[in-house]
């Protein structure tokens, strides 16, 4: 899912079909079939989160990665209709809730990845443009940079990795010509390391890559591991 286009054009996410165009490609690598979805509303992302949970390719696969890159706000992910005025949010509870061994049978006791590049929140710890939600960003950003805005809960579900682009309370950044930050580094290295390492070894890597580059921030990515064995050595036909 990647929500690009707002009804409020301020909100624009540029440089968001670079990561979409990459992930694609990535997952395709894998052996994955790969379904998009662009410019939803809180009840469009629901909505689609919940057929996509009911597709009979599951009970055939091994695993599903599930990305969701948008705006956001600490808890939730902004959709299409979302302004200062009026909130249009999805609940990140939604994506796991709709996706767990009680409502997506294909996929129990399957590696499940979820993905999300918005923020966190509003402190910014680097020289970014943001996809936070707030109106009014702290910092003057570079002409090349956005911002990207927050949100998370540990959930007590097996067989669920969650990536996401920023630690609470804080902001996400995206170039809007190279893509996100967390999305770039994924990208090189599952390339590199997929056919070797376990997805939790891979994100650790991800982490580490941005963390090295200092300036960019070092709050920029976390993860959350409530996973029973996934391996992307395996990986296929979700």
């Amino acid at each position: 899912i990647n929500n690009m286009e707002f009804e409020n054009p301020q909100m624009m996410r540029r440089g968001a079909d670079v990561d979409q165009n990459q992930m694609q490609k990535l997952l395709e690598g894998f052996g994955y079939k790969v379904e998009t979805a662009k410019n939803l509303s809180a009840q469009e992302m629901g909505a689609t989160l919940s057929t996509f949970s009911q597709r009979d390719e599951h009970l055939r696969s091994d695993s599903t990665f599930v990305v969701v890159m948008s705006h956001g706000l600490r808890d939730k992910i902004c959709g299409r209709l979302h302004c200062p005025e009026r909130e249009d949010t999805l609940h990140t509870d939604n994506i796991f809730n709709t996706l767990n061994n009680q409502n997506c049978k294909g996929l129990r006791g399957k590696p499940k990845v979820i993905i999300i590049q918005a923020c966190r929140g509003d402190n910014q710890g680097h020289v970014y443009v943001s996809d936070s939600a707030s109106p009014e960003p702290k910092l003057e950003p570079p002409a090349d940079y956005e911002e990207d805005a927050p949100f998370y809960q540990v959930h007590k579900e097996s067989d669920f990795i969650c990536l996401c682009s920023s630690t609470p309370d804080n902001v996400s950044f995206r170039d809007v010509n190279k893509g996100s930050i967390l999305i770039q580094h994924i990208i090189e290295v599952m390339r590199e390391n997929a056919w070797k390492d376990h997805i939790e070894e891979l994100f650790s890597k991800v982490q580490k890559c941005i963390y090295s580059e200092g300036g960019m921030g070092m709050s920029e990515v976390s993860y959350y591991t409530l996973v029973t064995n996934p391996s992307m050595r395996d990986a296929g036909s979700a």
